[in-house]
């Protein structure tokens, strides 16, 4: 084995001993239930994930996102740790050295583009849901701030409606008050003229009986001495 073997050797058995402990300190955070098999995702499962959209506000349910992720870590940790065991019961043989670095090495990087796969798809829906929910609530402070303003405007309409119909009823109000007073001052005129009518009238009929009564005094004074002769 010449020195570049040796060296390809003990970086992959550094990068063995750094994945183990990093999938202990995963496992440790996610600790298996005895008697209850947790089961693990598949590519598959990351790829066709559906997360259910909330009522309140349009978007990504965010507790459905992080428990996808706890089981994406809790996944990837699992495959590290059986990975780690596999190489630990399975040293590679010396005269195989080299290859087994190598498809040690191909799998390490297989194993981290998956995980940055992974990550890289959570962080996008998070993102995402992130970004519709702000477009969500500037949506609803737009329409709220609309509704408020179309809610002071026809208010504002209605003021206006009513004043106006105030208006209006004062000047009718004014207009028969105009009206009575003008109908007062012209019954009045009519009593004062009946008073003035009757009075013209009374002295009128009091001068004729007045005369009546002279007349009829002299026709019996003038008559009754005749009456006396002839009888």
């Amino acid at each position: 084995m010449n020195e570049h073997e040796v060296a390809e050797r003990a970086l992959s058995e550094h990068k063995v001993n750094a994945h183990e402990v990093n999938a202990h300190d995963v496992i440790d955070r996610h600790p298996e239930v005895p008697g209850q098999q947790r089961p693990l995702l598949t590519p598959d499962d990351v790829h066709h994930k559906w997360f259910t959209t909330t009522r309140l506000r349009e978007g990504y349910d965010l507790g459905e996102v992080d428990t996808f992720l706890q089981d994406v870590e809790y996944t990837l940790a699992h495959l590290h740790r059986d990975n780690a065991d596999l190489r630990r019961r399975h040293p590679a043989p010396a005269d195989t050295g080299h290859d087994a670095a190598r498809i040690i090495a191909l799998a390490d990087r297989t194993a981290g583009q998956a995980i940055a796969a992974a990550c890289a798809e959570a962080q996008r829906i998070i993102d995402e849901a992130r970004a519709k929910a702000g477009h969500l609530e500037q949506e609803a402070t737009a329409r709220a701030a609309q509704a408020s303003a179309h809610a002071e405007q026809a208010a504002a309409d209605h003021l206006h409606t009513l004043d106006r119909e105030i208006r209006a009823k004062r000047s009718e109000l004014e207009a028969l008050t105009s009206s009575r007073l003008t109908l007062e001052r012209q019954l009045t005129g009519l009593r004062t003229l009946l008073a003035d009518y009757r009075s013209r009238v009374t002295v009128h009929f009091d001068d004729h009986l007045e005369d009546l009564e002279r007349q009829t005094e002299q026709y019996l004074g003038s008559a009754w001495p005749s009456v006396e002769r002839g009888g």
